[in-house]
């Protein structure tokens, strides 16, 4: 995949990504810093179609929305979709581990961008680093 073609995915869903950003930042304010995982699909009719949230355990959840996308994925009902999970990254100048927003793209041609960026708590706000992306593995369309 070339750069031209991940731009051009980036572009086309930045709507999705934004919605889904918007998302997370909700979810941490409200959690005091908890996040909890969830999938999000835009139909061919472009609604919007969110999965996980209503399961209480954080590991189950995430399983459950690629599950329940998947299943809309395989019925043609989704066009693109997005996954957000949190996770931790290690520095490579040092042993610190940073949390971070994992968000990964993909499209019904099983395109699909990984991105990440950190956030942490300060003593006023929230603090969100920039966000990085590169190609990755689909998990929604990789079953058609």
């Amino acid at each position: 995949m070339n750069k031209q073609h991940i731009q051009k995915l980036l572009e086309s869903t930045q709507e999705l990504f934004l919605t889904t950003h918007k998302h997370v930042v909700d979810e941490i304010v409200k959690r005091n810093g908890y996040f909890f995982p969830f999938g999000i699909g835009v139909s061919p009719d472009g609604e919007y179609i969110v999965a996980g949230i209503e399961n209480p355990d954080p590991v189950q959840a995430l399983s459950f929305a690629i599950q329940a996308l998947k299943d809309f994925a395989r019925r043609g009902k989704l066009i693109a979709a997005a996954t957000c999970f949190a996770g931790k990254i290690q520095m490579p100048q040092n042993d610190d581990l940073l949390d971070v927003i994992i968000i990964v793209l993909e499209d019904r041609t099983k395109t699909a961008i990984k991105c990440c960026g950190t956030y942490r708590k300060t003593a006023i706000t929230w603090e969100f680093g920039d966000v990085t992306g590169e190609v990755g593995e689909p998990m929604i369309f990789d079953c058609l």
